[in-house]
């Protein structure tokens, strides 16, 4: 039994001490029980304890939830300062609530950021004196460079100007000259052509003189005294030639003296702008120099301005930091990932502010921090931004209001806070909420009411946003923009402030909310324990019923399954007879065939006889090959019916399995594992049994051994022929023919009589096998719903034990607070 004592943190280790004991004594007592109910044999026995201990196992995932919410909330717990959290949807305005009542409340970090928010502003400011300092003094240097640039580049376009004018003066004078060399080239050209001109005439004379030389003796001899008319006009062409020859060398030499006058010009202008080219050189490196210097005296400036930069940047990141508002979410959903922890003390009194995620956001990535302070709070601030009622959820997803009631069930006050949305100036105004609000958070106030009872304290409504802006310290961004539109509107921004509420709502927290702070710390983490143990009575009840539907369906649908498998023995059977029908008249119609065929030819008695005992073993072999042929296929459609029969059963025990689990809505991480592993064993041993039934049909009849069924059948072979029949057969050879037909059909007959009479012997034997083995069949079925069963039964008991711990518990609990009262 608990016993209080002084330490009231001792509750939680006398709690699991108990619940382990009451485990221990029903596992101790599941090993003393003999299952009489059950126990129809030793290895049925087996399977119950089997299934039962299984059951017990399972419920030491209930001790340890157990164990892990009493030792979480046993490690969550505070009873040494008042905890206050802020639950409630993402985007609700929890932490900017939080850093509002920072700043109000003057929390000791919150003054610490502020107190370096101012200090780190002015030295940025500073900074930013320096650093403009610096960009004078740069944009001074460059603009100097840039001019002693223009005067440099002047001297040098002016420079440029003179080359171009030299070398216009210089083109013209030697064009002239160039007209001129031109003209005495075409003097000389023309002069050449009448030179040229003479001398063909002179060709001419000569040609002329000689003729007449050769024309006679007199002719020649006359004209060595004489000169002929012809030699004097050649004498004179020589004259002239020599005349015109002497003109071409005095027009040559003038030509050639303007020529060495245009080279010297060319030459002259060359050594000009040469030199006017190194003087703009000059001044081009003076511009290379300015630049050099101009760049060494930015380059140390610029060091220091990149120097202040970085100061100016950490300054900047500093003032971002200390900036108020870093814990407020951005817009975006899950901004708030951790729980963040405020401590205040206001005129001697201390208390703790929890921050917690949003509950719509990804909630499996943060849901162990906010059951962790959920636990550790004394007062819980549900904060929401509609004045409207919670949602409820869907088949497919929880609402909000089962999120709250799962969550906040084990808290023993709750508040309702309506965080109006306010972002700009305009909707600010006295009053803050209309009436239409009013009245809805009154239906509020009825339906936490009702979910839970008189744990839900009242509602309180303000808007957190206008009175952090109002109160904050910000460098730039959205926060800082804001503050300006509020100053624009009100001018006065503690009347945003005033208008927000926020104020009024911390005088109450720190007033009328922590008053008696012992006596709620008490209060509020021994209802937690209470509450607790209570949750998990009621999941092991659901579990419970769960179980015991699970256990009435499954019995259904074996009595289903069990019919099924009986009309699929019967077709079996009667498959097997239909087989050995069809192969016997195969056997007659193959046998009958080929004997016909031999008789046709003609053939004598003896050779019939031979024939006929041959033809008998042959059909004997056909009828075993075509047998076995008809009895695999009807095997292998009664291996596929069975298995067909037993898989559908089992995927309905499996998802009626998924069903029961997938309905099962837990607060806690326990999972009765509802697995009662239907595709393992039974399947197995479904096919196994089946394909025994058929392997032990094969055996029965003998099909691999054809030598056998020789044996059986030529024993009844018998050839009879009358000496009238033989006298007759000698004259007729039709009439011999027909005879041997006729005793071969007998014989065919015969043999087929026997081979059905034998098969008929085995049929008795055949459907007992198969019916012990389509027993063995719904006997594994039956596996799920006793393991069903014996769950359902052990957590009923468990159920029982824990609610009389859990009764016990809160009478001695009850007792001893209210005697401490």
């Amino acid at each position: 039994m608990i016993e209080m004592n002084d330490s009231q943190q001792n509750i939680y280790t006398k709690i699991i001490n108990e619940i382990e004991e009451l485990l221990n004594a029903l596992k101790n007592g599941n090993e003393e029980n003999e299952f009489e109910e059950y126990s129809k044999n030793g290895n049925e026995e087996n399977e119950f304890k089997e299934y039962s201990k299984e059951a017990i196992n399972k419920l030491s995932d209930v001790r340890n939830e157990i164990n892990e919410n009493i030792k979480s909330l046993e490690k969550d717990s505070e009873w040494e300062t008042f905890t206050i959290a802020l639950y409630g949807e993402t985007n609700a305005g929890k932490s900017t609530l939080v850093e509002s009542l920072r700043i109000l409340l003057n929390e000791s970090r919150k003054n610490e950021e502020r107190q370096n928010f101012e200090q780190t502003k002015i030295l940025l400011d500073s900074a930013d004196k320096r650093i403009d300092e610096n960009k004078k003094a740069i944009s001074r240097i460059s603009e100097e460079l840039e001019q002693k640039i223009l005067v440099s580049k002047k001297c040098i376009n002016n420079r440029k100007n003179r080359i171009r004018k030299l070398k216009a003066i210089s083109d013209s004078n030697i064009l002239k000259i160039q007209v001129k060399v031109d003209d005495f080239n075409l003097t000389i050209s023309e002069i050449d052509e009448e030179i040229a001109k003479l001398g063909n005439e002179k060709s001419n004379l000569n040609r002329v003189i000689l003729d007449k030389m050769l024309s006679s003796t007199w002719s020649m001899l006359r004209s060595w005294f004489h000169k002929l008319e012809e030699q004097k006009e050649i004498n004179s062409l020589t004259c002239e030639v020599e005349q015109l020859e002497k003109k071409v060398y005095e027009t040559k030499s003038e030509k050639e003296s303007l020529v060495n006058q245009m080279e010297n010009m060319k030459a002259q202008l060359i050594n000009q702008v040469q030199s006017i080219t190194n003087e703009c050189e000059s001044f081009e490196k003076e511009i290379k120099s300015y630049k050099m210097k101009t760049a060494d005296q930015q380059s140390v400036i610029k060091s220091e301005l990149d120097i202040n930069e970085r100061k100016k940047n950490m300054m900047v990141d500093d003032l971002k930091n200390f900036s108020d508002g870093a814990i407020v979410g951005d817009g975006k959903s899950d901004f708030t990932q951790t729980v963040g922890k405020y401590y205040f003390e206001i005129k001697g009194k201390s208390f703790t502010i929890l921050d917690l995620p949003g509950i719509e956001g990804k909630e499996e990535d943060v849901q162990k921090a906010i059951d962790s302070a959920v636990n550790k709070a004394h007062v819980i601030f549900y904060i929401s931004k509609n004045p409207t009622p919670p949602q409820k959820g869907d088949d497919e997803s929880l609402g909000t209001i089962e999120k709250i009631s799962r969550q906040l069930s084990k808290n023993s006050e709750v508040y309702y806070i309506y965080n109006k949305p306010i972002t700009s100036p305009r909707p600010l105004k006295e009053g803050l909420i209309s009436g239409e609000e009013s009245k809805s958070l009154k239906d509020v106030d009825t339906v936490l009411s009702d979910l839970f009872g008189e744990n839900y304290a009242s509602h309180k409504y303000l808007s957190a946003y206008p009175a952090f802006i109002a109160l904050g310290n910000y460098y730039g961004g959205k926060f800082d923009k804001s503050k300006q539109k509020f100053r624009d509107r009100f001018l006065d921004l503690s009347k945003v402030l005033d208008l927000s509420l926020v104020p009024n709502f911390a005088s109450w927290m720190t007033g009328q909310l922590i008053v008696n702070v012992e006596e709620k710390i008490v209060n509020s983490n021994y209802k937690k324990i209470s509450l607790t143990l209570q949750k998990t009575i009621e999941e092991i009840n659901e579990i419970h019923s769960t179980f015991k539907r699970l256990q009435n369906t499954l019995s259904e649908n074996l009595g289903i399954t069990s019919d099924k498998l009986d009309i699929a023995g019967s077709i079996y059977e009667q498959s097997l007879k239909n087989a050995s029908h069809q192969s016997i008249i195969a056997m007659k119609n193959e046998m009958r065939k080929k004997i016909y065929a031999d008789i046709d030819k003609g053939i004598d008695d003896k050779s019939f006889e031979q024939i006929l005992k041959k033809q008998t073993k042959e059909g004997v072999v056909y009828f075993t090959k075509t047998l076995k042929s008809h009895m695999d296929k009807a095997g292998k459609e009664f291996v596929q019916e069975i298995s067909d029969i037993v898989a559908t059963f089992q995927k309905h025990v499996s998802e009626l399995v998924d069903k029961y689990s997938n309905s099962m809505d837990f607060n806690f991480k326990f999972n009765p594992e509802i697995n009662i592993k239907p595709n393992i064993n039974v399947k197995a041993t479904v096919v196994g049994i089946a394909e025994g039934i058929v392997g032990l049909v094969i055996i029965a009849v003998n099909i691999t051994n054809p030598i056998g069924w020789v044996e059986l059948v030529m024993s009844s072979l018998a050839m009879i022929w009358g000496v009238y029949k033989k006298i007759k057969a000698a004259l007729n050879e039709d009439f011999h023919k027909a005879q041997q037909r006729k005793n071969a059909d007998e014989n065919i007959d015969k043999v087929a009589a026997e081979m059905e009479k034998e098969l008929k012997k085995q049929q008795s034997d055949i459907k007992e096998d198969m019916i012990v083995g389509i027993g063995e069949i719904k006997k594994g079925l039956n596996k799920p719903q006793i393991h069903v069963k014996t769950m359902t039964e052990t957590f009923l008991r468990v159920k029982k034990d824990i609610q009389k711990l859990s009764f016990q518990m809160n009478k001695e609990i009850g007792e001893n607070h209210n005697g401490n009262n």
